[in-house]
């Protein structure tokens, strides 16, 4: 996905669970990819952060789905 000011997410899929997401900031520079656990999918707001919305299965194996931000300038 890229947004109106350059800032890019990409999300794809290694293997049956290894799903990886990386980011690119508006000078065209691209993150070390992160690894999203089960399927997962994201998305890139106007201010640059990164939101996704994941499904995995909870330690009793109920599956669940959850969602994460990563912050505009972050890395982590």
């Amino acid at each position: 996905m890229l947004n109106n000011a350059g800032q890019a997410s990409l999300a794809w899929v290694v293997g049956a669970s290894i799903h990886k997401m990386a980011t690119r900031s508006a000078t065209g520079t691209w993150n070390t990819p992160m690894v999203l656990p089960g399927w997962g999918v994201t998305a890139i707001d106007g201010a640059g952060d990164i939101i996704t919305i994941f499904g995995q299965d909870n330690a009793s194996g109920i599956p669940g789905v959850y969602d994460t931000r990563l912050a505009a300038g972050s890395s982590t």
